[in-house]
C-alpha cells in the first residue's frame, strides 16, 4: 500500500474517532452536569453497565478482528458511522465486486472506502426523509405485507453475504478450496448450539470459530488442500 495514502487515512481515522467519543462522552457529561445527574460513584457505573460489557465486549472485539480485514482503511468510518454488518459490509463486498478489485489491495482499499462513504452520506439522506414522511408513509409501513416482507430481509441479506465469500478470491492470490476452511467451525456450532444453547454468547462463539477457521486453514494449506496462486500468474498462463 502507497506509505503517503496509508499514512494520511490512518492519520484522519484516529482524529475521526477521537472526535466522535469527545462527542460520544460529552454530551453526557454536559447533561449531568447541567442538571446535577452525576453518580455517585464509578462502582455505581460498573454496576448498573457491568451485565451489558459481558455481552457486547467479546461481540465488539470479535467485529473488530473480523470485519477490519474486509474493510481494510474504511474501518474508521464503518465503526463510527455504525450498521456495519447489515450495510457496510455488504456494501464493501458489492464494491469491490463490481469494480473487479480484491480486498487487501490498495485498489480494494480505496474502493471499500468510497463505497462506505457513498452509503453513509446516502444512510443519513434516507433517515431524513424517513423523518419527513413518517406520518403519511405510516399507513404503508404498517401494512400486513410490509410487515411480512421486513422479516425476510435480513435472512436474505446474510445469505446473499455468505455467499459472497464462496470464491476463491484472497487478495492478490486465488485460494483455491477457501471455502472449505468454513466447514469444521459450522458443524462445531450445530453441534454445541445443539447440547448447549448459545444464544447471548455470540461474541464468544464468533472469537472462537475465528481461531477455528485460522487453525482449518493452516493444516488444509500445509496438506495442499488449499492452492495458492498469484493472479498475475493466473492471468499470465491463460494468455499463453
Amino acid at each position: 500500500m502507497d506509505k503517503n495514502y496509508e499514512t494520511s487515512i490512518h492519520r484522519i481515522g484516529r482524529i475521526g474517532v477521537i472526535i466522535a467519543i469527545v462527542f460520544m462522552l460529552g454530551i453526557p457529561a454536559v447533561i449531568s452536569t447541567v442538571y446535577g445527574v452525576w453518580p455517585e460513584s464509578i462502582g455505581q457505573i460498573f454496576a448498573v453497565g457491568g451485565g451489558l460489557l459481558a455481552v457486547f465486549l467479546p461481540t465488539n472485539i470479535a467485529e473488530v478482528l473480523s470485519y477490519t480485514p474486509i474493510l481494510g482503511s474504511s474501518a474508521y468510518l464503518t465503526f463510527l458511522t455504525g450498521n456495519v454488518m447489515n450495510l457496510k459490509i455488504p456494501v464493501v463486498i458489492n464494491a469491490q465486486v463490481l469494480t473487479d478489485t480484491s480486498q487487501g489491495t490498495d485498489e480494494g482499499d480505496t474502493i471499500a472506502t468510497i463505497g462506505v462513504a457513498v452509503s453513509s452520506i446516502v444512510t443519513t439522506l434516507i433517515i431524513v426523509l424517513g423523518v419527513i414522511l413518517l406520518v403519511p408513509l405510516r399507513p404503508l409501513l404498517t401494512s400486513p405485507a410490509v410487515q411480512t416482507a421486513t422479516q425476510y430481509l435480513l435472512p436474505a441479506l446474510f445469505g446473499g453475504i455468505l455467499l459472497s465469500f464462496v470464491n476463491d478470491d484472497c487478495g492478490e492470490y486465488e485460494a483455491k478450496g477457501k471455502s472449505l476452511t468454513m466447514i469444521f467451525p459450522l458443524i462445531l456450532v450445530f453441534v454445541i448450539n445443539a447440547f448447549y444453547p448459545l444464544g447471548g454468547k455470540e461474541g464468544f462463539v464468533v472469537l472462537l470459530c475465528m481461531g477455528v477457521t485460522v487453525v482449518c486453514a493452516m493444516v488444509m494449506y500445509k496438506t495442499g488442500i488449499i492452492k495458492m496462486t498469484l493472479k498475475s500468474e493466473l492471468k499470465a498462463r491463460k494468455k499463453n
